[in-house]
């Protein structure tokens, strides 16, 4: 089988701490396992405090990182390459999965395969990280076939990474105890992990860098396990759009949409009519509060868009249209600059 419930742990930002909780809990997913962010500091902080936790468990544990906006459709073949994955953490080595790509994908970074390590099955060392590609490089990787997708996944022990992190991110490594000191436990319905006052500014205090520049790209203890399985990260609306059900001619659309002469577009929307005549390979969205149109092939441009929302502090970023709390949601109808007026359902 795969990974009980009550051995994950998650690591999310405070705004979605209370929805994730609300959600797996039907899984049976224990509340007091998740860990909230007072900030977004990327992925080295995020999963050097879930070591951190882990270690006082069991530190010679082997504790595998997901992404949690990965599908995998084939949970079999994914385990088998786990538990290959799993031999060579055990053996030592900080072990990353590489995606076999199916395309030339511009969207990802790419991982070299090296050497194979004596003693463990179709293992490798890692030879170069790479950067998101052009498109004529990228092709030139799939054809070459040593060079497999970063999918962001990872094994280890919890003793091996956080000695890599004390190494190669010492600025890190030396707050997690205080940190872990200044947690709290949330007082409303689910007993989620959140931290003081002294812990927020600590954890604020911390660089924002991911896992890869931080210790992967750096460690010298580090291992490859090819990955030949049907993968999306849905972290575009392009990948959503992959594995979901399209019509004849290639859209995916929603109740509320009427489509004539359109191919392989995506149109999305949750209350108003939309109507599209003509159109290649577009991602159109409609929400209450935004509109996005997109050439489908710049959907990974999306998260560029947000960062200069970030930039110019627009209100959208933190306030979506519909918000949820513990005692229920609400929905703002309008905003303007004296007054705002909102729906509130209670549970």
């Amino acid at each position: 089988g795969g990974i009980p419930i009550d051995r994950l742990h998650l690591v999310t930002h405070e705004r979605h701490a209370f929805e994730s909780c609300r959600l797996l809990a039907a899984l049976g997913f224990p509340a007091s396992h998740l860990w909230a962010e007072p900030v977004g500091r990327n992925t080295a902080p995020a999963i050097a405090l879930a070591a951190r936790v882990l270690q006082d468990k069991n530190p010679d544990e082997v504790m595998a990182v997901f992404p949690a906006d990965h599908v995998i459709p084939d949970e079999d073949r994914f385990l088998r390459i786990l538990r290959r994955a799993e031999q060579a953490a055990a053996a030592g080595f900080l072990v990353t999965l590489g995606i076999r790509p199916t395309r030339p994908e511009t969207g990802y970074g790419y991982i070299r395969k090296g050497v194979p390590i004596d003693g463990l099955e179709e293992t490798f060392r890692v030879r170069q990280f790479v950067e998101k590609p052009d498109a004529s490089t990228a092709r030139t990787y799939l054809e070459e076939g040593d060079y497999f997708w970063n999918g962001g996944m990872f094994l280890g022990k919890v003793s091996t990474f956080l000695e890599e992190l004390k190494r190669h991110l010492p600025e890190v490594f030396q707050v997690l105890d205080d940190l872990v000191t200044h947690t709290q436990e949330n007082k409303g319905k689910y007993p989620y992990r959140t931290l003081d006052s002294e812990g927020r500014k600590i954890y604020e205090s911390l660089p924002d860098i991911s896992v890869d520049y931080a210790v992967l790209e750096k460690t010298e203890n580090l291992a490859l396990v090819p990955a030949e399985l049907r993968w999306s990260d849905v972290g575009s609306w392009r990948a959503l759009g992959d594995i979901q059900k399209v019509d004849r001619e290639g859209n995916l659309c929603t109740p509320n949409v009427v489509v004539l002469d359109c191919s392989d577009s995506i149109l999305q929307g949750e209350e108003r009519l939309i109507a599209g005549v003509g159109l290649r390979n577009l991602i159109v969205v409609d929400t209450p509060d935004a509109l996005l149109v997109c050439d489908k092939d710049r959907a990974q441009d999306v998260k560029k868009l947000v960062q200069q929302l970030e930039r110019e502090n627009r209100p959208e970023i933190e306030l979506g249209s519909t918000v949820r709390k513990p005692w229920g949601s609400y929905t703002v109808l309008e905003k303007r600059s004296h007054y705002l007026v909102k729906r509130i359902e209670v549970l």
